[in-house]
């Protein structure tokens, strides 16, 4: 299993120039890094250059002249094998924003997320004069499909995959307000689940949602399950643009489809890779789809091909809005099609029952 750190900090004043000379806030850190005894980083590499062995981190920074604060943006990335970031430390820096990530390939759980607190607590008690926490600081892992609810909402620093956060209030109070989310008293006050636990060092607050238990695949998409059951309960996040409030999902756009009208008398649009069938239709006054429609669709469902000879997988149906989309979709399927969508004025076309493993 993939266990992942996310660490955001930012600087609260610039910092000086040089950045690796003895006592420096930065090669303080690396220390740190270093003395955690992660692994053996045996390389480096950044968009510059290839794999490059290296004794340690600040070896492998001091050789590529990382010495000065870069003026732009700058990765350093580290790694015990070569073309393998299963184990693996990036170093960001941007501004007055320094980003670290770390990822662990391990059989031994719990160890790993114990070494990453260990670390998060370490950098705060050493380094919280220097820096503000936050955005994101989180311990995840690999595992990031598990059984959802529709529609799917933004975590925003949360992530929707962490079993570990870390929360510094001031950062989303003063800092940077737009990221605080509504709600997030709840988070930081409210009595908790069962298996889940708050610890607090100075302002600094961790939220463990339940990892002192075994950790497999089956405990931590249980974990996710019921850390996304409470947080949909307690916070207010707003839905990904991809879905409505109902739950229904985009799907493609029409402008992306062949129309087909001069190749086949009946259907609208054709997506050849998918071999897709798209017919536009309206319900009529009474709320059915007329008779000679209808008689086709059967028809075409049984032949499964355009007129020109193309292969047809399913049909599906375009309407004019949700809800004729909803009161056509269960005669649709004795017709033989495989649903009905409804589209948007920007010729999006919506899912009502979109593939997934949903819980709603």
């Amino acid at each position: 299993m993939e266990i992942d750190l996310n660490f955001s900090l930012q600087f609260n004043e610039e910092p000086e120039d040089i950045w690796l000379e003895k006592g420096h806030v930065i090669q303080e850190m690396i220390e740190v890094i270093e003395e955690m005894n992660f692994m053996n980083f045996n390389y480096f590499m950044d968009k510059y250059v290839d794999y490059t062995e290296i004794k340690n981190v600040r070896d492998g920074m001091k050789y590529f002249g990382i010495e000065k604060a870069p003026s732009s943006s700058y990765s350093a990335n580290f790694c015990k094998k070569k073309d393998d970031l299963k184990d693996s430390l990036c170093l960001h820096f941007g501004g007055l924003i320094l980003q670290i990530s770390i990822s662990l390939a391990s059989d031994n759980p719990p160890s790993v997320i114990a070494k990453y607190k260990k670390l998060v607590w370490t950098i705060y008690e050493k380094f919280s004069h220097e820096f503000v926490f936050g955005p994101v600081i989180s311990i995840s892992t690999n595992i990031s499909e598990y059984p959802r609810y529709r529609p799917i909402r933004l975590y925003k620093w949360l992530e929707s995959n962490s079993i570990v956060n870390f929360i510094q209030p001031h950062y989303y109070e003063k800092i940077n307000p737009a990221t605080k989310i509504e709600g997030m008293d709840h988070l930081l006050n409210d009595e908790l689940p069962k298996r889940v636990f708050r610890e607090q060092k100075g302002d600094l607050i961790m939220v463990d949602w339940g990892t002192d238990q075994e950790i497999n695949e089956s405990s931590i998409t249980q974990i996710l399950m019921d850390r996304e059951d409470w947080i949909y309960s307690k916070l207010v996040l707003k839905p990904k643009s991809s879905f409505t409030k109902e739950g229904d999902k985009k799907s493609v756009s029409t402008l992306a489809l062949s129309q087909v009208t001069d190749i086949d008398k009946f259907f609208t649009y054709y997506h050849s890779a998918a071999k897709l069938a798209f017919k536009v239709c309206e319900l009529g006054e009474n709320g059915v789809l007329d008779i000679k429609t209808q008689e086709q669709l059967v028809h075409k469902s049984e032949a499964r091909k355009l007129d020109d000879g193309q292969e047809i997988d399913r049909i599906v149906l375009i309407m004019p809005d949700r809800e004729q989309a909803v009161s056509i979709s269960e005669k649709a399927k004795e017709l033989g099609v495989y649903k009905a969508l409804y589209v948007d004025d920007k010729s999006n076309l919506w899912d009502m029952a979109p593939k997934g493993d949903w819980r709603n």
